[in-house]
């Protein structure tokens, strides 16, 4: 993949992310606070898949992108550990993970 593929992956990747934050604070204003949850899970998940273009991996399953997430990024010491659990974390956590990731990818 070129420099260029790859930006554009990222780039469309960061945009899921940033899509999916929007409909979760729609949701959360509506008390709808499940599918809120399943919309935080994804804009995380797309914003780590963001990370995984750098490195030129690719996984069939969440669990993978989770635990390589975990052990490259957050035990490599690039982001704090309290992000190990992060499919839980609330709203606000959400919008610094992707702010870090995007930080993480400017310098990168």
């Amino acid at each position: 993949m070129t420099k260029e593929e790859k930006q554009t992956l990222v780039k469309y990747r960061l945009e899921r992310a940033n899509e999916s934050i929007k409909a979760a604070q729609l949701l959360f204003e509506n008390k709808l606070f499940t599918p809120a949850m399943n919309r935080i899970y994804y804009s995380m998940f797309y914003s780590v898949q963001a990370l995984l273009v750098l490195d030129e991996k690719a996984f069939s399953k969440h669990g993978q992108v989770k635990a390589y997430f975990n052990k490259e990024f957050i035990k490599a010491g690039f982001f704090p550990k309290s992000l190990v659990n992060f499919l839980t974390l609330s709203l606000n956590t959400d919008k610094n993970l992707i702010m870090l990731i995007c930080s993480y990818l400017k310098k990168n």
